[in-house]
Order: C-alpha cells, then sequence, then structure tokens
C-alpha cells in the first residue's frame, strides 16, 4: 500500500508542484542508482582517462620544450579521486553485507589514499612556468619557442593540453550547472512529502527495533566516525538501518522522485544541458584516443 500512497502526485506551497513518480524502480546495488543528470557529468573512469590524457599531453608538450615532466603517471592517478556522482550513499548505505562488516565507516575500497608527502610533485621554477605559462608568478617572462619554433602557449603546456582535449569546442557559460542542478534537485527530494513520507515510515521501523532516530541521516551521523574503530552497535544500528530502508523502500523512492525532479530541471535548462553535455563528451573522446595510443 505504501508504494501505490506514494505513486501520486501532491502539491506544496512555495514551490512548483510535486511531480509524478509512477512505479518504484528496483534498487539492488548501487549500480541502479543512475539519474538522468549523470549524462551531463563525465563518468569517474572517464574523468581518470581524461586526467591522464592532460597527462601524457603535457608531457609531449615539455619534451618540445627540452624538459621532462617530473610527475609520476603513477602518482597522478594514486592522487586522483575515485568517484561516482550518485554513489552507494546518495540516500544513506543500503548494503547489508557492508553494514555488517562496516557500519556507517568507508570499505577500504571506498576510503581516499592517503598522501604521500615525498611523492608530491615537485617541479623545478622552469617546469612550472612550462606547464602553466606566464600566470601571476610568471607575468612578464618571455615565452620561449619549442623545438618546431613555436611559442609556449600563454597558459603554458596545461593550456594546450585543454585545447587538444575540448577539440574547439567553447567552453559553457557554466560549465558546473549540472552540479548545482544535482544538488537543487537533491533538495527538492528531501523536501518532497513523499519522500518525507517514507522517512517517517523508516523512523517507526527503527523506533520498533529499539533505535530512535528522526532520519535516516540521524543514524548516519550519529558520530560513528569519529573513531577508526567499528563497534558492535554501530554494526547493529547500521545493519537496523538497512533492514528499515528495505522493508518501507526508502532508496527506491528518494530515486523515484529525485529522477522526476532532475527530469523537470533537464526539460527548463535543456539548452545550457546540451552544451555541456557536447562539451564532455568531445573531451571523453578525445581523451580515449590520446590514451588508447600512448
Amino acid at each position: 500500500m505504501l508504494a501505490l500512497a506514494l505513486a501520486v502526485s501532491a502539491c506544496t506551497g512555495g514551490e512548483e508542484p510535486e511531480p509524478e513518480i509512477g512505479p518504484l524502480p528496483t534498487v539492488d546495488g548501487p549500480g541502479d542508482v543512475i539519474l538522468p543528470l549523470d549524462a551531463y557529468f563525465l563518468s569517474s573512469e572517464e574523468y581518470r582517462a581524461y586526467q591522464l590524457a592532460g597527462w601524457i599531453l603535457i608531457g609531449e608538450c615539455l619534451e618540445r620544450f627540452g624538459a621532462t615532466y617530473t610527475l609520476a603517471r603513477e602518482d597522478l592517478l594514486a592522487g586522483l579521486p575515485v568517484f561516482e556522482h550518485n554513489g552507494p550513499r546518495r540516500y544513506g548505505i543500503f548494503d547489508a553485507d557492508h553494514a555488517a562488516q562496516y557500519g556507517y565507516h568507508l570499505s577500504p575500497e571506498e576510503a581516499p589514499p592517503a598522501a604521500d608527502p615525498d611523492r608530491r610533485w615537485n617541479p623545478s621554477e622552469t617546469e612550472l612556468f612550462l606547464v602553466r605559462g606566464a600566470t601571476s608568478e610568471f607575468s612578464g617572462r618571455t615565452l620561449p619557442l619549442d623545438s618546431n619554433g613555436e611559442p609556449l602557449p600563454p597558459g603554458g603546456c596545461s593550456e594546450e593540453a585543454d585545447r587538444i582535449l575540448t577539440g574547439g569546442v567553447p567552453r559553457p557559460a557554466n560549465s558546473n550547472l549540472g552540479n548545482e542542478l544535482s544538488l537543487e534537485s537533491f533538495r527538492l527530494m528531501e523536501n518532497d512529502s513523499r519522500v518525507q513520507q517514507v522517512v517517517g515510515a523508516w523512523s517507526d521501523c527503527m523506533r520498533e527495533s529499539g533505535y530512535d532516530y528522526s532520519s535516516h541521516w540521524a543514524a548516519n551521523d550519529a558520530g560513528w566516525g569519529d573513531s577508526a574503530t567499528v563497534t558492535e552497535e554501530e554494526i547493529a544500528v547500521a545493519t537496523a538501518d538497512v533492514a528499515c530502508k528495505k522493508q518501507v523502500r526508502l532508496i527506491e523512492t528518494c530515486l523515484a522522485v529525485e529522477t522526476a525532479y532532475q527530469e523537470r530541471l533537464i526539460e527548463q535548462n535543456a539548452e545550457a544541458l546540451e552544451g555541456i553535455r557536447t562539451y564532455f563528451r568531445v573531451q571523453a573522446a578525445n581523451a580515449a584516443e590520446i590514451v588508447g595510443r600512448s
């Protein structure tokens, strides 16, 4: 009955009417948390390929100026985040096996790599100038010529790499629009009456298990991260949390509601978003080609 009740549309004061959501989707794992705005971002793999392609192009550029890029490939890749825009925690944890082992803590695979101060890029002044060009610290410095007699771009080898990767497609006026709309859709979803209803049902379920939390975020943020140790109490709460999310279909409801809001936002910002999608698709295609040839 709960899923059917959530499928109807509702209205709130001060906002547009709440959009209809239809049947709730099936969510068995993080790979099922897919939102419409995902099409307007680089994926984690595409982002890493883009960064690696930039590293390759900068290295080739430096060679033309008789220099070597001292940032090691493995150090570049080790320092890059592994992310997905939604990830397994957009609506809180929902993996029972993870909860049983790690509670609310990140697993070793999820944890960001620890920075190694001995492996930080430490370029010479000349290398830094060639990479960055005539930035504020090098303003007024004469731009050198490469082995082909071409001058260093004003923004250095990084500017050249960026120009190659974007393929001449103009940078969108606001390339961060997708992130801004994603934050807005999340806000709208959390304030949606159907989501608030299911969060209330989750809270009731948790109370039956002996835990008093007003929301799934209250359980998530109960101070577990203050300790590096995962306690039995944390595992018990996280396990009950995941079970209650499954019982009331909290994850599915949040996903369905936010999908509807994102579809509306995409329609309202169609032209700008299409320019962003083209920009990122060109970057991804050029990056894949450059990485593939190396």
